[in-house]
Protein backbone atom coordinates (compact mmCIF):
# COMPACT_ATOMS: atom_id res chain seq x y z
CA UNK A 1 0.00 0.00 0.00
CA UNK A 2 2.94 2.18 0.44
CA UNK A 3 4.37 2.01 -2.74
CA UNK A 4 0.68 2.90 -4.20
CA UNK A 5 0.87 6.68 -2.18
CA UNK A 6 4.54 7.01 -3.62
CA UNK A 7 6.75 5.22 -0.58
CA UNK A 8 5.16 7.92 1.83
CA UNK A 9 4.49 6.56 4.80
CA UNK A 10 2.82 9.42 6.40
CA UNK A 11 0.40 9.79 3.36
CA UNK A 12 -0.91 6.41 3.41
CA UNK A 13 -1.46 6.53 6.46
CA UNK A 14 -3.71 9.80 6.23
CA UNK A 15 -5.57 8.18 3.85
CA UNK A 16 -5.79 4.69 5.61
CA UNK A 17 -6.96 7.36 8.55
CA UNK A 18 -9.51 8.78 6.71
CA UNK A 19 -11.13 5.82 5.47
CA UNK A 20 -11.60 4.24 8.89
CA UNK A 21 -13.04 7.49 10.02
CA UNK A 22 -15.55 7.58 7.51
CA UNK A 23 -15.98 3.83 7.62
CA UNK A 24 -16.50 3.88 11.58
CA UNK A 25 -19.37 6.51 10.89
CA UNK A 26 -21.64 4.13 8.99
CA UNK A 27 -20.18 1.08 10.93
CA UNK A 28 -18.63 -0.70 8.62
CA UNK A 29 -15.17 -2.64 10.30
CA UNK A 30 -11.64 -1.66 8.59
CA UNK A 31 -8.81 -3.67 9.40
CA UNK A 32 -5.03 -3.02 8.49
CA UNK A 33 -4.87 -3.16 4.25
CA UNK A 34 -1.29 -3.80 3.21
CA UNK A 35 -2.16 -5.18 0.11
CA UNK A 36 -3.62 -4.22 -2.77
CA UNK A 37 -5.90 -7.57 -4.35
CA UNK A 38 -5.51 -8.08 -8.29
CA UNK A 39 -9.77 -8.08 -8.82
CA UNK A 40 -10.00 -10.02 -11.39
CA UNK A 41 -10.39 -13.50 -10.09
CA UNK A 42 -13.14 -12.05 -7.52
CA UNK A 43 -14.41 -10.36 -10.16
CA UNK A 44 -15.10 -13.50 -12.23
CA UNK A 45 -16.43 -15.46 -9.03
CA UNK A 46 -18.92 -12.74 -8.69
CA UNK A 47 -20.47 -13.22 -11.76
CA UNK A 48 -21.00 -16.56 -11.47
CA UNK A 49 -21.93 -15.65 -7.73
CA UNK A 50 -24.85 -13.63 -10.01
CA UNK A 51 -25.56 -16.27 -12.02
CA UNK A 52 -26.41 -18.76 -9.04
CA UNK A 53 -28.34 -16.16 -7.10
CA UNK A 54 -25.67 -15.75 -4.13
CA UNK A 55 -24.15 -12.46 -5.13
CA UNK A 56 -25.06 -10.75 -2.13
CA UNK A 57 -23.92 -13.35 0.24
CA UNK A 58 -20.46 -13.71 -1.60
CA UNK A 59 -20.64 -9.87 -2.19
CA UNK A 60 -20.35 -9.08 1.70
CA UNK A 61 -18.30 -12.17 2.48
CA UNK A 62 -15.37 -10.30 0.50
CA UNK A 63 -15.74 -7.05 1.10
CA UNK A 64 -15.41 -7.98 4.93
CA UNK A 65 -12.50 -10.49 4.47
CA UNK A 66 -11.18 -7.65 2.05
CA UNK A 67 -11.75 -4.12 4.37
CA UNK A 68 -11.71 -5.80 7.57
CA UNK A 69 -9.95 -9.04 7.84
CA UNK A 70 -7.10 -7.36 5.47
CA UNK A 71 -7.36 -10.65 3.40
CA UNK A 72 -5.74 -10.86 -0.11
CA UNK A 73 -9.10 -11.73 -1.93
CA UNK A 74 -6.95 -11.73 -5.20
CA UNK A 75 -5.80 -15.36 -4.19
CA UNK A 76 -7.83 -18.68 -4.97
CA UNK A 77 -7.16 -20.06 -1.13
CA UNK A 78 -8.60 -17.00 0.14
CA UNK A 79 -11.52 -16.59 -2.51
CA UNK A 80 -12.66 -20.50 -1.60
CA UNK A 81 -14.08 -20.70 1.80
CA UNK A 82 -15.86 -17.38 0.75
CA UNK A 83 -17.67 -18.27 -2.52
CA UNK A 84 -18.43 -21.68 -0.52
CA UNK A 85 -19.44 -20.38 2.40
CA UNK A 86 -21.51 -17.80 0.40
CA UNK A 87 -23.39 -20.90 -1.08
CA UNK A 88 -22.01 -20.93 -4.36
CA UNK A 89 -21.19 -24.15 -6.50
CA UNK A 90 -18.07 -23.94 -7.79
CA UNK A 91 -14.35 -24.88 -7.94
CA UNK A 92 -11.30 -24.01 -9.33
CA UNK A 93 -11.30 -26.35 -12.44
CA UNK A 94 -14.93 -24.73 -13.35
CA UNK A 95 -13.61 -21.53 -12.96
CA UNK A 96 -10.59 -22.36 -15.09
CA UNK A 97 -12.53 -23.71 -18.14
CA UNK A 98 -14.96 -20.71 -17.82
CA UNK A 99 -12.10 -18.22 -17.38
CA UNK A 100 -12.55 -16.47 -20.97
CA UNK A 101 -15.91 -16.21 -20.63
CA UNK A 102 -16.14 -14.53 -17.43
CA UNK A 103 -13.08 -12.49 -17.87
CA UNK A 104 -15.59 -11.10 -20.99
CA UNK A 105 -18.37 -10.58 -18.68
CA UNK A 106 -16.20 -8.61 -15.95
CA UNK A 107 -14.90 -6.20 -19.19
CA UNK A 108 -18.20 -5.45 -20.04
CA UNK A 109 -19.00 -4.39 -16.85
CA UNK A 110 -16.16 -2.30 -16.71
CA UNK A 111 -16.60 -0.93 -20.28
CA UNK A 112 -20.69 0.02 -18.97
CA UNK A 113 -18.69 1.65 -15.79
CA UNK A 114 -16.60 3.80 -17.98
CA UNK A 115 -19.90 4.12 -20.56
CA UNK A 116 -21.77 5.77 -17.74
CA UNK A 117 -19.36 8.10 -16.35
CA UNK A 118 -18.21 6.05 -13.33
CA UNK A 119 -14.56 7.20 -12.59
CA UNK A 120 -14.22 5.80 -9.04
CA UNK A 121 -15.68 2.98 -6.89
CA UNK A 122 -17.55 3.06 -5.16
CA UNK A 123 -19.78 5.53 -7.64
CA UNK A 124 -23.50 5.75 -6.75
CA UNK A 125 -25.91 7.16 -8.74
CA UNK A 126 -29.05 9.19 -7.67
CA UNK A 127 -31.55 10.65 -9.30
CA UNK A 128 -29.34 10.92 -12.23
CA UNK A 129 -26.16 12.53 -10.07
CA UNK A 130 -23.26 10.34 -9.74
CA UNK A 131 -21.81 10.62 -6.04
CA UNK A 132 -18.26 8.86 -6.27
CA UNK A 133 -15.89 7.80 -4.23
CA UNK A 134 -15.83 7.13 -0.14
CA UNK A 135 -18.00 9.71 1.03
CA UNK A 136 -19.54 10.40 4.56
CA UNK A 137 -22.99 9.33 5.76
CA UNK A 138 -24.19 13.29 5.20
CA UNK A 139 -22.83 13.41 1.68
CA UNK A 140 -25.10 10.56 0.55
CA UNK A 141 -28.01 11.24 2.66
CA UNK A 142 -27.93 15.12 1.15
CA UNK A 143 -28.45 14.21 -2.23
CA UNK A 144 -30.87 11.30 -1.20
CA UNK A 145 -33.01 13.48 0.48
CA UNK A 146 -32.70 16.13 -2.42
CA UNK A 147 -33.63 13.44 -4.70
CA UNK A 148 -36.78 12.17 -2.67
CA UNK A 149 -38.17 15.52 -1.87
CA UNK A 150 -37.88 16.93 -5.30
CA UNK A 151 -34.91 17.16 -7.72
CA UNK A 152 -31.39 17.82 -8.38
CA UNK A 153 -32.24 21.39 -9.81
CA UNK A 154 -34.11 22.79 -6.29
CA UNK A 155 -37.48 21.74 -8.43
CA UNK A 156 -40.51 19.96 -6.19
CA UNK A 157 -41.78 17.04 -7.51
CA UNK A 158 -45.25 18.09 -7.31
CA UNK A 159 -44.23 21.64 -9.31
CA UNK A 160 -43.83 21.92 -13.20
CA UNK A 161 -40.27 23.79 -13.77
CA UNK A 162 -40.23 27.82 -13.85
CA UNK A 163 -39.70 27.88 -18.13
CA UNK A 164 -37.92 31.52 -17.72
Amino acid sequence: METLYGGNPDYYKAVHANYRRLAGQVGLPVGEITTIAHTMLPLMVGEVAREQGCHEAYHRATFHAYWADGLNIGEWKVLEPLALGAGLRINIDDLQSREQELRRLVDEGYKEGRRLGVSGIPTFFIGGEQVVGAQPYEAIKEVVERHLNGSADGTSNDQAPDPT
